[in-house]
C-alpha cells in the first residue's frame, strides 16, 4: 500500500514538472479566484445598471 501511494506520487510530480505544472497551478488559482468573484457578480453588474436579463445573457455565455 505504502509503495502503491509513493509510486503515485512520484509519477504526479513527473507529470506535473515543467510547463504542464505551471498550466495547472495557474488554472486551479483562476479558478478559485473566480469562485470568490462569482457570489457578488450579479449584484455588481446590477448596480453598474444591468437588468436581470442583461445578467442571465451574461452568465449564460461565461
Amino acid at each position: 500500500m505504502k509503495n502503491t501511494i509513493k509510486q503515485y506520487t512520484s509519477e504526479l510530480r513527473e507529470l506535473l514538472a515543467g510547463n504542464v505544472g505551471i498550466m495547472a497551478l495557474s488554472w486551479f488559482l483562476f479558478s478559485l479566484a473566480s469562485g470568490l468573484i462569482s457570489p457578488f457578480f450579479a449584484k455588481y453588474v446590477k448596480d453598474l445598471g444591468a437588468s436581470d436579463m442583461d445578467i442571465a445573457y451574461m452568465r449564460s455565455i461565461g
